[in-house]
């Protein structure tokens, strides 16, 4: 539509068909440096200093390849008062003009996952941004690739059904091979953006095993036991058990140590006794307080119980002191 109409404003000043393809061709890479030269020294000026950083991005990242579409899109134009025989003379600038067009939507799309990532990690774990965000672009990377080399098989007449066949019929061989690796990736981003543990964490999983969060990877994430091994969680299994996390809310712990005193021993003298050997245990929690309680009389002498809290890092040797 908006090619008719300029041809059409272009043949009224003259019938010349290689004059009316050189005034269109000269028309559009004018226009096409006006908006490059208003891109350049007029928007981004004004937009930049501004907080719309992602309409600067955009407008920045895309100002290039958008005049080259602009060129080759006057140059489409062209051939038509032209009208060649050989149809290939279409097809190249309409080639080119196809994959000009997916470069720009790639580099705005990129440009949009960046800072949603921004946005988004800024809010939950910056660790996402070595995680995540590689993953979506380079998908769309792929995503944007497939589509244009589909457009310019359409654009030289190329049956592509038997290519979409293909490609549903692997698609859904590959997933099949690949359902595993997909559900670890994916546990791995729900992990990252759920912020269930973060790196240096603690953590008690399901199987009973203890260790510290060394790394969250795509695939699977690593952990460090007290005895120095370590151990590689697939994230599908680890987005799906629960989790004990020492460090949430904070790494106070709550530590029960039991004892036993002998019969006819005074239960409150042996109370106030434990409560004040425990205030001055460095690394104890006076807050919440203290508990000494009587539990049962048991067959050689009478049970205690002293309950106390501590960091979770600290809670061996705490343990170690109050049982002293």
């Amino acid at each position: 539509m908006a090619f008719d109409i300029i041809i059409r404003s272009v043949s009224e000043y003259t019938l010349n068909p290689w004059v009316q393809a050189g005034i269109i061709l000269i028309l559009f890479t004018t226009l096409s440096r006006f908006g490059l030269f208003l891109t350049e020294k007029v928007f981004l000026r004004i937009v930049k200093p501004t907080k719309t950083k992602l309409v600067a991005t955009i407008v920045d990242k895309s100002r290039v390849p958008f005049f080259f579409l602009f060129i080759m899109l006057g140059v489409q134009a062209s051939l038509v008062p032209l009208q060649p025989q050989n149809n290939i003379y279409y097809k190249l600038p309409a080639t080119f003009s196809a994959i000009l067009f997916i470069i720009t939507l790639s580099i705005i799309t990129k440009a949009l996952i960046e800072y949603w990532g921004r946005v988004i990690t800024a809010h939950t774990n910056k660790h996402a941004d070595d995680t995540i965000l590689p993953l979506f672009i380079r998908f769309q990377q792929v995503l944007f690739s497939l589509i244009a080399f589909l457009w310019v098989l359409d654009i030289w007449e190329i049956n592509i059904t038997p290519y979409l066949s293909g490609l549903g019929i692997g698609g859904v061989i590959v997933g099949l091979a690949l359902q595993d690796s997909l559900k670890n990736i994916f546990g791995g981003i729900s992990l990252t953006l759920d912020k269930n543990f973060n790196l240096g964490d603690t953590i008690k999983l399901e199987s009973g095993d203890i260790g510290i969060v060394q790394d969250i990877g795509l695939r699977s994430t690593k952990l460090l036991t007290p005895d120095n091994e370590v151990i590689f969680v697939p994230n599908g299994q680890l987005s799906n058990m629960r989790i004990l996390n020492y460090a949430k809310p904070n790494l106070k712990v709550r530590k029960t140590v039991a004892f036993s005193v002998e019969y006819g021993t005074d239960t409150n003298k042996v109370k106030t006794i434990v409560f004040n050997a425990l205030k001055t245990i460095k690394g104890i929690y006076k807050e919440p307080k203290i508990d000494v309680m009587f539990v049962d009389m048991g067959e050689s002498g009478l049970k205690f119980q002293a309950r106390f809290y501590t960091d979770w890092n600290a809670l061996s040797d705490k343990r170690l002191e109050a049982a002293e």
